[in-house]
């Protein structure tokens, strides 16, 4: 967990600035950064109970922007004027 939220941190504060509906676009590096870092770290130890097909953890999911801006049973994952403070990365 602890790999996991330090992966995160390093990316999530260009995540949390954009919204939902914008259209925003990352450059490749940032895309790279995620493809090979952040998800690799999601796969292995959140999409069991936060992504997949059955049911979800605390209706909370992992596998989309949209559902970890959404957040889950205890509120939004993500503080956006907050990142560092955001449920997710807690």
């Amino acid at each position: 967990m602890i790999m996991a939220t330090a992966a995160l941190s390093l990316c999530w504060d260009r995540v949390a600035r954009s919204t939902e509906n914008d259209t925003t676009r990352f450059d490749p590096a940032q895309a790279a950064f995620f493809e090979t870092r952040v998800q690799p770290i999601l796969k292995a130890r959140c999409y069991k109970c936060h992504g997949g097909e059955t049911k979800v953890r605390g209706n909370f999911r992992v596998d989309s922007r949209a559902a970890v801006l959404r957040g889950g049973d205890l509120g939004p994952a993500i503080t956006l004027e907050r990142p560092e403070e955001s449920l997710l990365l807690g």
